[in-house]
């Protein structure tokens, strides 16, 4: 009976084999880690058409926010970073977190890189309550559109966070009328700021 040598011949070639392998196998894959968008609302109001206090009430509701990067691509926001879906949000625009600046409405990891807009989908509430018992109603014009877009380049750094915020001015916005209010919407991006 022969004896086989097989056995050996392989063992002398494997370590060839693991070495053609390993150098065919390598790719890089670095790329870059997100940064985060946090979009803060602020409103702006004269005291005393309607202030700031617990009895007055105008409600924001808010189902869609996105945001448009310089390619054109759109990415959702949802209500917070660890959020899994967008639900509707609704914002009290008279609230002293919306006052100075701290009612946050959504955020968001997303690739770095520079964006254009933030585009918002918004139903105002059907009445503002003003003193706690004066239940005014809101219209709005037939040609109302409900996509509110805030045009500003900033830019989303690796990991870095990047705080937009979202004024409205409600002196503007909502237009007084015989009986009730039109809310005729005045908005823009009142700061970016890099942290």
């Amino acid at each position: 009976m022969k004896r086989k040598n097989a056995p050996f011949v392989a063992l002398l070639f494997l370590p060839f084999l693991v070495l053609i392998l390993n150098v065919s196998c390598q790719y890089d894959y670095a790329s870059p880690l997100p940064g985060v968008l946090d979009i803060r609302l602020h409103t702006i109001s004269d005291s005393s058409r309607i202030c700031f206090c617990p009895q007055n009430n105008f409600v924001l509701k808010i189902t869609q926010v996105n945001v448009v990067r310089s390619d054109l691509a759109q990415a959702v926001v949802y209500g917070d970073i660890k959020a899994i879906k967008r639900t509707t949000g609704v914002y009290n625009t008279v609230d002293a977190h919306a006052q100075d600046s701290s009612l946050v409405i959504g955020q968001a990891a997303l690739p770095p890189g520079n964006y254009l807009a933030i585009l918002m989908l918004i139903t105002p509430g059907s009445t503002a309550i003003l003193d706690g018992y004066r239940n005014i109603p809101v219209n709005t014009l037939p040609t109302f559109d409900p996509v509110l877009t805030f045009p500003s380049i900033f830019k989303i750094s690796e990991q870095r966070t990047t705080r937009v915020v979202l004024t409205i001015n409600l002196d503007s916005s909502l237009v007084k009328q015989t009986d009730t209010f039109l809310f005729n919407p005045y908005y823009y991006i009142s700061s970016v700021h890099y942290e």
